[in-house]
């Protein structure tokens, strides 16, 4: 069952805000074609695993097609589907992950001079949560993860699941298509490039050596989300995902921890999973975060209790990190109020 849908909110500008009802519509919508088909057909040929593990992929075709168009969604899958077999073999040497992990934060971080390639930070995402699965997980799997066989399943899946969704969300959904033209500041967007490589690898590094068998993903993946260009946006986020996944991982236990039957969680489940997309873009980020926490933990299906605590603590460890480099980048690099609206009104 699914790990992460974690998506991150559009720039205000590029969105226009719609009615409530038209939100609950298109995740409606999108969830019942771009979603489910991919996601279950897979799981009933390759079982429930591969449920999880193609879902990043889906995320990264359907946010891709939304920033830009049709294409962008399908060159964006390919990138990731070649990242794909060299994370899920460099997880198992820390000093090897975390290479891989510096590498795409830096293309990451130099596609971010367009906001366009908005959506990129998917990539990593993705390539963090294959790399840290552990040995109960991926052994379950058709093979050993190293084997050809895997691997070929592996990307296959992934590929088929990104082209439906991309198609889908193109044809029912539609694309912003951002243009080239809308650029962020070439000195932030370096600033972001270095700090990004710097922290997600080193956590990546730690992670993959101490904490893989105890949801220590969450940390890696709590850095590529919070972690913005901008400082403002940066505590913007910090403050709602860190109420929003507090609210949420207390949600989602009690759901599961009760004992409620598993319709019932199911149910409750892709409710969860329309409430996120119909909040993917839109204020306040913290119902968005709400939403896609309980899509990740009660899509875990089982030990949700635990999940839940490991995953709140490894998060809030995210943000007291992101929040610490706010304030080194403050003290270090001490913003010029003039100088910054300058910048904004010229980008």
């Amino acid at each position: 069952m699914p790990s992460s849908l974690d998506l991150p909110v559009f720039p205000v500008q590029e969105i226009p805000k719609a009615k409530i009802s038209k939100r609950v519509l298109v995740g409606v919508v999108l969830v019942g074609i771009g979603v489910a088909p991919p996601l279950f057909g897979l799981q009933a040929l390759l079982g429930q695993n591969v449920f999880t593990m193609v879902l990043f992929g889906i995320e990264i075709a359907i946010l891709n097609t939304i920033y830009g168009n049709l294409k962008l969604g399908l060159m964006m899958s390919v990138v990731y589907l070649l990242f794909l077999p060299v994370s899920v073999v460099s997880g198992s040497i820390a000093l090897a992950g975390a290479c891989l992990m510096a590498l795409a934060c830096l293309a990451m971080g130099i596609s971010s001079r367009w906001q366009r390639f908005g959506g990129f930070y998917t990539v990593p995402l993705g390539m963090a949560f294959v790399m840290t699965l552990p040995a109960s997980v991926t052994h379950t799997f058709f093979g050993d993860p190293a084997k050809i066989r895997h691997l070929l399943i592996f990307v296959g899946a992934t590929a088929a699941a990104c082209v439906w969704s991309s198609l889908a969300t193109h044809v029912f959904i539609g694309s912003v298509d951002i243009p080239f033209s809308a650029m962020n500041p070439k000195g932030e967007s370096v600033h972001y490039t270095v700090v990004m490589a710097v922290v997600v690898s080193v956590s990546s590094w730690w992670v993959l050596t101490f904490g893989v068998n105890d949801h220590g993903v969450w940390l890696i993946l709590t850095l590529l989300i919070v972690l913005q260009m901008n400082r403002q946006t940066t505590r913007h986020k910090i403050l709602h995902r860190t109420g929003g996944t507090v609210c949420g991982a207390i949600f989602a236990a009690l759901v599961v921890g009760l004992g409620e039957p598993h319709w019932f969680v199911m149910v409750v489940f892709y409710l969860m999973l329309i409430g996120t997309i119909a909040f993917l873009g839109q204020e306040p980020y913290a119902v968005f975060v709400f939403f896609l926490t309980n899509v990740v933990l009660l899509g875990l299906n089982t030990g949700v209790v635990g999940a839940s605590v490991d995953r709140l603590v490894f998060t809030l460890v995210g943000v007291a990190i992101s929040l610490a480099v706010v304030v080194v980048e403050q003290i270090l690099f001490p913003t010029n109020p003039e100088k910054a609206s300058a910048s904004a009104s010229g980008s």
